[in-house]
């Protein structure tokens, strides 16, 4: 069950520098102005589901286990398109806002990328095509 699918609509001068360094900052279209430069832009879509430890990201073809959400998560990437995603694997997140997924090489995210999380189960893991799991 896919539980979140958006696309990257634009990103910030800054932002795939963040991305390499551990942090991907993904927002909607209406991203402040001040937070464009580090921001990952994608259409603005709907929860179908909460995020939840245990499901997957999957940044285009590359897929990252979900390992922590904090409490402000889902209703930030409601409400904003806002999300945090940590590359670092941690189980408990610093920050209310944080998504942590596992620690693995940091995806190449360009503007066409689809951003998915989807649950565990038929078609959410190692068994889709093309998948590169970390």
């Amino acid at each position: 069950m896919t539980v979140f699918e958006s696309r990257v609509i634009d990103l910030g001068p800054e932002a795939s520098e963040l991305i390499q360094a551990g942090f991907m900052i993904l927002f909607g279209p209406s991203v402040p102005p001040e937070l464009r430069q580090v921001a990952v832009i994608h259409e603005l879509q709907q929860l179908t589901a909460p995020i939840e430890p245990g499901q997957y990201l999957w940044v285009g073809q590359q897929r990252y286990t979900i390992t922590a959400v904090g409490s402000l998560a889902n209703k930030n990437l409601q409400a904003l398109g806002h999300l945090v995603i940590k590359f670092n694997g941690r189980t408990q997140p610093e920050l209310p806002g944080d998504v942590c997924v596992e620690m693995c090489p940091t995806p190449t995210v360009t503007p066409g990328t689809w951003i998915r999380i989807k649950a565990r189960g038929l078609g959410a893991g190692d068994a889709s095509k093309g998948a590169l799991a970390c």
